[in-house]
């Protein structure tokens, strides 16, 4: 069995003016992890100011995965923007969960959810 490998989708995320989701597929670990980053970073030089991270696909995160979510939220909320993320694992949110970090997300049960929370500002 081969390794488990990162790979990164976009789109516009509907309802949302400025608004895109991201999908990552595989885990969000180590070496993925900086691939996810690096990602991340380059798509908010396109400058959306909401983001959602729909995690359905992914196959679990480490400590400085959910570090860099922290950053991101904290940078998109500075310039005015949003993030949410949607459909977490058990995996996902047992993470998030153990640093102490779920009061600080906007989280979701599915895209559609964080879309209307963002549009609404919840």
């Amino acid at each position: 069995m081969g390794l488990a490998r990162l790979s990164i989708s976009e789109g516009p995320l509907d309802g949302v003016d400025d608004g895109i989701v991201v999908h990552p597929r595989g885990p969000i670990r180590a070496r993925e992890g900086e691939a996810f980053r690096t990602h991340i970073d380059a798509l908010l030089k396109t400058q959306p100011s909401n983001l959602v991270i729909d995690f359905g696909q992914c196959e679990g995160i480490d400590s400085s995965a959910a570090g860099y979510l922290l950053m991101l939220h904290d940078k998109l909320r500075e310039s005015g923007g949003r993030l949410a993320l949607a459909d977490l694992p058990q995996s996902v949110q047992m993470v998030i969960d153990s640093i102490g970090l779920t009061s600080f997300f906007t989280v979701c049960d599915t895209v559609g959810d964080a879309a209307t929370r963002i549009r609404d500002g919840d």
